[in-house]
């Protein structure tokens, strides 16, 4: 079989119209799920006080917030949290399918020595802290009908978008305590992930009297990237009851993220029958850089001696500084990230009350949205891609003298967005070339959704997730 290549990459790497400039929101998206919005890893103390532990300390996944919160510690200690997470989308007043789904992970796994053999009475103790934490889980799968027709009548009579994929940073800190008032420490986190995107189309063609499935050009796709940020932070007692805590994280530097998609074309070929044309598509590989948000935090804690505690967080993330790279091939994504995304506000609230050795716990937060409301089609359609986050905790735990066991259950939910748009290609048609021109096998075998018509999106999808961990711990 003869085979002649026609077109390749039409639009280039084309999602949605923005400012005049060929843009993919997946990568905004991904640096937003990813890097750590609504995560509900750690272990399972931290997860059901909603994460307010930057003051407190004397946790694993507290270090995560504060590495002074390493020197907190008394004794040396290993921890291993187990989770179950719980995805649930509801599509409101579209027509479509809900989606539900659980997985089983390992939400967090390590240790902190604790060395107070010291030659000094002012420093009381220095710790080295090692710590896993699963930062988030992206488990979705959204089929839908928009029922929208084009000017040339033809149908979309369904979409359907799947992600999924994980991010975990694995932090290696070290901390000290002088004379049990000033707590300091800072380390490094060694940040991964992997996404995997796929995005199907079914159209009614009246043109043709027919219904085509169509994959969007490049996908499927899938990105597995990995980095590394750094992190100092400084908590003090004021007086028994309350501590005051500071923390900086600097952004993320992900080199030579790889990704992995597939790019379809529309090629001529020849055979017994005679001349046509099909769709054909070949795996590409890249390779590109990312440096993600700085983060500063703010933390403060009541400890009402043996009865329990109060603590609270507050977080400024600045998305607006994150940046693609080789910038040249990511312009409009970094041009998104600029006049799009803005810095943002979150507030994490806990609480423990004790009865000796049994411990109550619960928490609430609430996360900004670093989306502005934004005309992605420009077709004065505003929207966001997330909404803001709120989210509530709870929990329970008990100590056996160096033994403890901890139980967790955590939720958040906001507003999602999804944007319909670019280039679809059915890899299984093929049109005779003798019956249909270039151009019209082109529009027979493809569907460029931008300019036929099929430009929408799908606002107002409710996102749910939730996270059941059980925490083992030790001290020696």
């Amino acid at each position: 079989m003869k085979k002649t290549f026609i077109i390749a990459g039409l639009l280039g790497l084309s999602a949605v119209t923005f400012g005049q400039q060929n843009l993919v929101t997946q990568y905004p998206e991904e640096l937003y799920q990813y890097g750590g919005s609504g995560s509900m890893g750690g272990t399972a103390r931290f997860q059901s006080m909603s994460g307010a532990m930057g003051a407190l300390g004397g946790d694993l996944s507290a270090v995560s917030i504060n590495p002074a919160g390493a020197a907190v510690f008394l004794n040396s200690e290993g921890a291993i949290t187990a989770g179950v997470n719980m995805s649930k989308y509801d599509l409101g007043n579209h027509a479509g399918d809900k989606f539900s789904d659980s997985k089983f992970n390992l939400d967090q796994l390590g240790a902190v020595l604790v060395f107070d053999q010291l030659n000094s009475s002012n420093w009381r103790n220095v710790a080295i802290a090692m710590n896993y934490q699963n930062s988030n889980i992206v488990n979705e799968a959204l089929k839908f009908t928009p029922n929208t027709s084009n000017v040339n009548g033809d149908r979309m009579s369904e979409y359907y978008t799947e992600r999924s994929g994980s991010s975990s940073v694995t932090s290696i800190d070290v901390a000290a305590n002088y004379q049990d008032k000033i707590y300091i420490g800072g380390g490094f986190k060694f940040h991964t992930f992997e996404a995997l995107n796929f995005e199907a189309m079914r159209v009614f063609e009246s043109a043709y009297d027919n219904s085509y499935n169509y994959i969007k050009d490049f996908t499927p796709n899938s990105r597995v990237g990995s980095g590394v940020s750094a992190s100092v932070g400084i908590i003090g007692k004021v007086n028994q009851n309350l501590r005051l805590g500071a923390s900086y994280q600097s952004p993320t530097w992900y080199v030579d993220n790889e990704e992995v998609l597939r790019e379809y074309a529309m090629y001529n070929g020849s055979d017994s029958e005679g001349d046509y044309y099909y769709i054909s598509s070949e795996q590409k590989l890249y390779l590109n850089d990312l440096t993600s948000a700085h983060k500063f935090t703010g933390s403060a804690a009541l400890v009402l001696g043996q009865q329990g505690l109060i603590s609270a967080d507050y977080t400024y993330t600045d998305y607006s500084s994150a940046k693609f790279k080789p910038e040249d091939s990511f312009s409009p994504e970094n041009q998104f990230i600029e006049n799009a995304m803005k810095g943002t506000s979150s507030v994490k609230i806990g609480a423990e009350a004790r009865f000796n050795d049994f411990r109550v716990r619960g928490g609430f937060r609430y996360e900004q949205s670093p989306f502005e409301e934004t005309d992605l089609l420009g077709n004065g359609d505003k929207f966001q891609l997330f909404g803001d986050l709120t989210g509530f905790s709870l929990g329970a735990g008990y100590n056996f003298n160096n033994f403890y066991i901890d139980a967790a259950y955590s939720m958040y939910q906001r507003d999602r967005a999804y944007v319909v748009a670019g280039n679809f290609y059915d890899n299984r048609g093929s049109v005779s070339a003798d019956e249909f021109t270039q151009e019209e096998a082109l529009n027979a075998l493809s569907l460029n959704a931008a300019e036929r018509g099929f430009q929408q999106s799908l606002k107002d999808v409710k996102e749910q997730q939730g996270n059941i961990a059980l925490t083992v711990g030790f001290r020696f």
